[in-house]
């Protein structure tokens, strides 16, 4: 089933794939230069107005000297493509522009295609895994851990997965990775293999980019042979939330390399996914992002998510006692879920703030229903861990926040810092919060806490110097107001440790 992007902007007998930056007819993709297609998707993106040539430079080649004959020769190819040699679809206004003057639609997904984060959705096809144990019986072991991972990897909403029946053409030929990711017109190829290494068995797993072969991503995971069928789920489900995680890296770091003129809603979410979160002004910079993604298209459900995750923040960090960024987090959260019920990560989102407000209740519904949807994205795990620490079970949010780490094998999210430092357990609090690529005003607070609780003082405040100089007003009572506490003992705690730093109530 071919599956339509909501980025795919539609006139005559052609479409704009905005996904795969195509012009298309029908089926066939029609050659069109980098340059003369940005130009082309600007002036259907502007259709019904004169477009300067001024304007299209500035859009286009944006800090680069053109002359006009640039934006001539793509005008050229562009009808060339079009075949608009009478010029009708874009005309010339003589030392005014040009204008595109044939009506343009927005072809959205039909209701068989997912709506959610990332729009436009990362295709990958999958292989069948290679049997290396010289055992003809383990091949279908092998066939079947391939059928498991297209069966995971499906779960996830903003990936197109090849299903096995068509990936598993190239069976028995020994396909280069590279060269089948191209064939099927998909951007990431997962490429793997079975081996017996004594009495365990070996599962190994690459992850290539098709257009340049690169290798993103390789790890192998051994196990107990003796016992394969019961460790399989515990593979496929490891591997596959590591791989989810590779490929949002390698989606995100591919949207940096677009100039920002060619961005589209999906390239500013991907944008705002690769700013670091725990820095205000990479957040900043992030809301804006995701506020630009619902401006180009407003049922966009995963910036609103994102935008509603990122007020949260910020109310977190705000010392007046507003409640305003929450309050519109939760607009922002409930939008986001009614525009993609069928996404786990508006759903997290939900539970997030749902458990900033301390509506427990329907904060754990939410991250059941997030379960429910994929029960292999490690924020949902995470998210789990963290209702449980603020509700007064850190022993059991840790399971959590482990399986997180089962899942993704390079997840660091979640509040475990917090479920270490409730369950008394500060050295580990200590560790957890300190494994971060940056240090937040709320991981400086629980470092400060946990230091100052283990009687190292000097320790304990230099990081209380560091929360100040993240917030000047910082104000002990309004910080521990703002973490969802269900039990008085545990913001007590807290509190003692914050005090106990030199804090300022």
């Amino acid at each position: 089933m071919q599956i339509i992007s909501r980025g795919m902007l539609c006139f005559n007998e052609f479409a704009l794939d905005l996904q795969r930056c195509a012009l298309v007819r029908g089926d066939d993709r029609i050659q069109l230069r980098p340059k003369a297609f940005d130009v082309l998707r600007y002036l259907v993106e502007h259709s019904g107005r004169v477009v300067s040539k001024d304007e299209l430079i500035q859009a286009v080649w944006r800090g680069v000297f053109v002359t006009d004959d640039s934006v001539v020769q793509c005008v050229c190819d562009i009808r060339k493509a079009l075949r608009d040699d009478a010029q009708r679809t874009v005309k010339t206004l003589p030392r005014r522009g040009y204008i595109f003057a044939t009506q343009v639609t927005r072809k959205h997904a039909d209701e068989h295609a997912p709506t959610s984060g990332l729009r436009s959705r990362l295709q990958i096809a999958v292989l069948p895994f290679s049997n290396l144990t010289g055992d003809p019986s383990q091949d279908c072991f092998a066939e079947g851990i391939t059928e498991d991972i297209v069966t995971e990897l499906s779960r996830f909403h903003d990936l197109r997965v090849r299903t096995c029946n068509v990936s598993f053409q190239a069976r028995g030929k020994a396909p280069d990775a590279r060269r089948a990711g191209l064939d099927l017109d998909f951007e990431y190829v997962v490429d793997g293999s079975v081996r017996r290494l004594g009495d365990r068995i070996r599962i190994a797993v690459q992850l290539l980019e098709a257009a340049s072969g690169g290798h993103l991503w390789a790890e192998h995971f051994d196990r107990d042979q003796r016992d394969i069928s019961a460790v399989q789920d515990d593979v496929v489900r490891s591997l596959v939330g590591t791989l989810v995680g590779r490929l949002e890296a390698a989606g995100a770091e591919r949207a940096t390399r677009k100039p920002p003129v060619s961005l589209i809603a999906y390239d500013y979410v991907l944008r705002g996914n690769a700013l670091p979160v725990g820095d205000v002004v990479a957040e900043a910079e992030a809301r804006r992002m995701y506020e630009k993604a619902i401006e180009l298209d407003a049922s966009y459900g995963f910036p609103h998510a994102m935008l509603a995750f990122l007020l949260s923040l910020a109310w977190s960090r705000d010392m007046t006692g507003s409640d305003a960024a929450l309050d519109r987090a939760l607009e922002l959260a409930r939008e986001a879920v009614r525009l993609e019920y069928a996404s786990s990560d508006c759903a997290i989102v939900l539970a997030w703030v749902h458990l900033n407000r301390r509506t427990f209740d329907l904060a754990e519904q939410c991250y059941r229903r997030a379960l429910e949807l994929n029960p292999n994205n490690p924020f949902t795990l995470s998210g789990m861990g963290d209702l449980l620490g603020y509700v007064g079970r850190p022993d059991e949010a840790i399971e959590w926040y482990r399986q997180a780490r089962l899942v993704d094998l390079h997840f660091r999210g979640g509040c475990l810092g917090a479920a270490h430092f409730n369950a008394r357990q500060y050295d580990e609090a200590i560790a957890a919060a300190s494994n971060s690529p940056t240090l937040s005003l709320w991981r400086a607070a629980y470092l400060a806490a946990s230091y100052a609780l283990t009687s190292r003082i000097e320790r304990a405040r230099e990081c209380a110097v560091e929360v100040l100089r993240r917030a000047p007003d910082f104000s002990t009572s309004r910080f521990i107001s703002k973490e969802p506490y269900r039990r008085a003992a545990d913001r007590d705690h807290l509190h003692d440790g914050l005090r106990q730093a030199g804090l300022p109530e």
